[in-house]
């Protein structure tokens, strides 16, 4: 699995989390929650050392520092690509629980949750 995968389902796994679900279900997704922010905290950490080796805070955001040209997006492309090791199973969750969710949350949520019909 690539990085950017958890980095982009991380904002949908954060509604997932705070909706009341069966205990087996949410404890699940306690666990998998868990799992992805070992690799978030990895992908934080990596990408701060880019920004501060290659960029230069300006205001609340980071620009390429003079002469790097497009080294700082590039080395953060690589790591968004980066393959990472994960086991975990998917989360069967039921598509009748009462649960708001896009069709893109569905789509960046589908490596880590199974939407089951019953």
């Amino acid at each position: 699995m690539k990085l950017h995968t958890i980095v982009e389902a991380k904002p949908r796994m954060e509604k997932l989390v705070t909706k009341e679900l069966p205990l087996k279900t949410a404890h699940r997704l306690f666990q998998m929650a868990t799992a992805m922010n070992e690799h978030l905290s990895f992908f934080e950490k990596k990408r701060m050392a880019i920004l501060d080796t290659y960029g230069e805070a300006k205001g609340n955001k980071y620009v390429p520092k003079e002469g790097t040209g497009n080294t700082m997006n590039e080395k953060i492309l690589e790591l968004l690509n980066m393959e990472i090791e994960w086991d975990m199973e998917p989360v069967a969750i039921s598509v009748e629980e009462d649960i708001r969710i896009t069709s893109a949350d569905i789509t960046a949520l589908e490596p880590f949750v199974k939407f089951k019909e019953e």
